[in-house]
């Protein structure tokens, strides 16, 4: 749904098109991301992330309002509506084997991203020289393999059966609801 400039319409022409009794599911990121103990902030991977987060706002995406969806699909009129919230660890520093995997697959992602997400809204969006840009993706890096920095992505998902919107498979935030018969 960060895809949407206006997800509250998405949902609401989601549910115009459903039959009653149907479902929708959505699933997104939320930003920003956190850190319980506080080792996220200061870091490179923070300012990156609230300079891409500023970025996008710039470029009329804002990509903080995931929080707002169980409020969204409320107003669109769906009913018995349910918010799951997921919290994905950056790296293999959180506790159990599981979290350590979900942890370094999310690491991959995020690496894997870090060089579109400078090009696109550092470089396009906030105007920053591409050298510049790149040497702070190098950093971000550092940070994402420093065991020391225990950040982690929320994420929610939206449900119905109609529209299926996969926007993270890391930290997510599970929001369903079901139109009245």
């Amino acid at each position: 749904m960060s895809c949407f400039h206006y997800p509250l319409a998405v949902i609401k022409s989601a549910f115009a098109a459903l039959e009653p009794g149907g479902y929708l599911e959505l699933q997104d990121c939320v930003a920003p991301w956190h850190s319980l103990d506080d080792t996220l902030s200061g870091t490179t991977l923070w300012r990156f992330h609230q300079m891409t987060i500023a970025a996008a706002a710039s470029l009329g995406r804002d990509v903080t309002q995931v929080v707002k969806y169980k409020a969204f699909f409320e107003e669109a009129g769906f009913v018995d509506v349910k918010k799951v919230h997921y919290q994905w660890p950056l790296g293999k520093w959180a506790k159990g084997e599981k979290m350590k995997k979900v942890g370094e697959m999310f690491q991959e992602d995020v690496e894997s991203l870090m060089d579109v997400l400078a090009e696109r809204l550092l470089v396009r969006g906030a105007g920053i020289e591409k050298e510049k840009a790149d040497e702070m993706v190098e950093a971000v890096r550092r940070d994402c393999r420093d065991g020391k920095v225990h950040a982690y992505m929320s994420g929610w998902v939206l449900f119905l059966v109609w529209w299926l919107c996969a926007g993270a498979d890391q930290n997510r935030i599970v929001v369903h609801g079901r139109k009245p018969e």
